[in-house]
């Protein structure tokens, strides 16, 4: 599982989302073909069932903001057996989606399936004329999301946002404090000086800047200034 998971985060870096949709579906069929040996080849027919073998909200974090999140809005699981195409042989239809989708790479209209028999379980893109005609051949119809997953999944989503986001503003807080930090240590040893006698006998410390410095020191403020504002228009478009 957990390599499955590298591999589908990998292609969400190189921004492959038919790819990662892909790999996550490639995930879900494993877990169904492991739900079935652990409970006697008794199918998974639902979402909370499938989340006995698998972390169903793991994945969904990672197709956040891309095609198929979260998986319990746009999949539904197809009880009983559904025939897949002779041409993919004795096998039959567990997960499809629940509606007609276009992806990159694939033409016209059409739609993941996990599909496989007592042996695996895989995801394929079926043309949605070939999705109606096996439909029609066996007089099925799909049913609608699990309105009860989906709220679950939408929640769980929210709260991961939630944290990440306070997550990112707790690192900018922490590195604007630490250039501070540094930006005073650095100040300290820039000022001159210098000694006067004042009237009363005693000695009058005064400090000037040193020109250079100041410089710097103004350079500095610019560059936290943009860095800044870069933080708030990524904030803004995300």
């Amino acid at each position: 599982m957990i390599s499955l998971a590298m591999v589908v985060a990998s292609h969400l870096a190189n921004g492959s989302e038919q790819t990662a949709e892909q790999g996550v579906l490639i995930q879900l069929g494993s877990a169904m073909h492991f739900y079935e040996i652990q409970f006697d080849g008794r199918p998974a027919t639902n979402w909370t069932e499938l989340r006995k073998v698998s972390d169903v909200d793991n994945l969904n974090q990672l197709l956040l903001n891309r095609p198929g999140c979260p998986l319990e809005k746009h999949y539904v699981f197809v009880p009983g057996q559904l025939a897949m195409p002779s041409f993919y042989g004795e096998t039959w239809v567990k997960l499809i989606a629940a509606a007609p989708q276009k992806r990159s790479g694939f033409r016209g209209w059409g739609r993941f399936v996990v599909y496989g028999n007592t042996n695996f379980y895989t995801p394929i893109w079926l043309h949605e004329n070939e999705v109606q005609e096996m439909l029609a051949k066996a007089e099925r119809k799909l049913s609608e999301p699990e309105a009860d997953a989906v709220c679950v999944a939408e929640k769980a989503l929210k709260k991961y946002q939630e944290e990440q986001e306070q997550s990112r503003r707790s690192g900018d807080r922490e590195a604007w404090r630490l250039r501070m930090i540094l930006l005073w240590q650095a100040v300290k040893g820039w000022f001159v000086t210098q000694g006067s006698t004042n009237p009363a006998g005693g000695t009058t410390a005064s400090g000037r800047l040193r020109p250079v410095p100041v410089a710097l020191a103004a350079l500095a403020a610019v560059g936290d200034g943009i860095l800044a504002y870069r933080v708030i228009q990524r904030r803004g478009r995300s």
